[in-house]
């Protein structure tokens, strides 16, 4: 019997070296990984853009996460030569003993670095939502008083624009506060969190406040599928979800201005991140953006319509590409308690989005939306029916330098893709200086050609933005 529990032990034995072997490997993945987390929290990566720091913060996630996985698999290894150890061999042998302690001392090595890897995604997953947040259990190594103490934080930014154009009725010549969004987020738990935030300059005088983001969070620990309900940005295309403070260009692209005004809805939605960089995120939100002609200044919900929306995004290193959808109902609008009526029409869109960063400072970006809906409108018309639509663009960023950026962007939107004339494109270019992570300014100028309006015009906005 002795015999056959030392040949047990043996077998354990033969099989420890790839166990470690394995180890070693992820113990550098991780360690790398970590140390570029430490880095990015403590903002070491001076001169790249908010976005191009959230793009290395989603590879770094995606390492660590891979490590987990490795960690995992090693736990259930050992797991499994424990429990065969354990039945096939007893515990009375002093070899069986010794082994059955390494095997314990592994797998609390890996409880402990599990810990570990989990404190840093939490961390940076919190600092992509909140752009610049870290976490401070993380930044302490961890240590703490006992459990997770609550963290919060006040966050924003203010833009300051001058706007010059020829459009007939357009931006008077003038200085104006284009947006000043503040807002609270708090971190209640690891997995859960939500965030309010607020633009104080909205309305014709731009002095009035208006809700943005109202949102919660939770992320469910074994699955790691994210949950959110609230009011938040609809994840259609690249742009519709890029943060006003991100953007590269002032404004948004006319298609997307015009048929997702504020880029927001209300509803709820389910997230799953797979292996590898992909994600999946489904929702049920109201149909119409809470920025829409049609919503605005209106109960929310409009004739109870509501709209299904998803998006699968894979993202690389070099590139990511995306397709999403939203499919629901544009409901009957009045603005003369019935009297006139506009229809109730479907309301579908598709986009397919991309971008390409593997030419080392150039980035390639481009958005197309194929759509059925009608032009959101104020009044209205019994003619206002739904027509297909076409939106897309094509950007070119240079990085000159860490504070110099040179943007080039030509865009068109068709809004009835079944008649001619009625077509808006145009091309432009922006260029960015950032005086420093939390300061930049910013020069653009667009020439648009519209087929409804008698000539074409431009926008010139110099901006100046800070964010904290």
């Amino acid at each position: 019997m002795y015999k056959k529990m030392g040949f047990m032990a043996a077998m354990a034995l033969t099989c420890l070296p790839a166990i470690l072997l394995a180890e070693d490997a992820a113990v550098n993945t991780e360690a790398k990984a970590l140390e570029a987390t430490e880095k990015l929290l403590k903002e070491d990566a001076k001169g790249k853009t908010v976005e191009e720091k959230k793009r290395e913060a989603q590879i770094v996630l995606g390492e660590i996460e891979a490590s987990n996985t490795a960690l995992r698999g090693q736990a259930n290894e050992i797991t499994q030569q424990m429990s065969k150890l354990s039945i096939e061999s007893g515990s009375d042998n002093d070899a069986v003993v010794a082994q059955m302690q390494k095997f314990v001392e592994q797998f609390a090595e890996i409880n402990k670095r599990l810990k570990r890897n989990e404190e840093a995604i939490l961390a940076i997953r919190s600092w992509i939502d909140g752009q610049q947040m870290a976490l401070a259990s993380y930044q302490s190594g961890g240590q703490s008083s006992g459990g997770f103490e609550k963290k919060s934080r006040l966050k924003g930014f203010v833009q300051l624009d001058y706007t010059e154009t020829d459009k007939s009725g357009g931006t008077n010549a003038a200085f104006q506060v284009r947006r000043a969004e503040m807002g609270y987020e708090v971190h209640v738990n690891e997995n859960t969190w939500g965030s309010i935030t607020a633009d104080f300059a909205t309305g014709t005088g731009r002095d009035k406040a208006d809700l943005r983001d109202a949102w919660m969070r939770y992320i469910e620990p074994k699955s790691g599928l994210r949950f959110q309900a609230g009011q938040f940005k609809l994840p259609l295309g690249y742009e519709v979800s890029y943060g006003s403070e991100d953007r590269e260009f002032p404004e948004y692209t006319i298609y997307n201005d015009t048929m997702f005004n504020n880029v927001r809805s209300r509803g709820v939605s389910v997230q799953h991140k797979f292996e590898g960089g992909g994600t999946l995120e489904v929702g049920l939100v109201n149909a119409l953006t809470t920025g829409d002609k049609e919503q605005a200044n209106l109960a929310p919900g409009v004739g109870d319509a509501l709209a299904g929306y998803a998006r699968l995004g894979i993202k690389k290193d070099d590139f990511s590409i995306g397709l999403s959808t939203l499919i629901g109902e544009r409901p009957a609008f009045s603005d003369d308690n019935g009297v006139t009526v506009s229809p109730k029409i479907d309301r579908r869109f598709f986009y397919l989005d991309g971008e390409y960063r593997g030419l080392k400072d150039l980035i390639l970006r481009g958005e197309i939306m194929l759509g059925h809906d009608r032009i959101p409108n104020a009044s209205a018309d019994p003619g206002l029916t739904g027509q297909d639509m076409l939106g897309w663009h094509v950007f070119v960023g240079y990085n000159f330098n860490e504070r110099n950026q040179l943007a080039f962007r030509y865009q068109q939107f068709d809004r009835n893709d079944n008649t001619s004339g009625d077509a808006v494109t145009g091309w432009g270019f922006a260029f960015n200086h950032f005086i420093n992570q939390n300061l930049r300014l910013t020069a653009a100028y667009e020439i648009f050609d519209d087929g409804t309006l008698a000539k074409d015009y431009h926008v010139g906005i110099l901006r100046a933005q800070v964010r904290f």
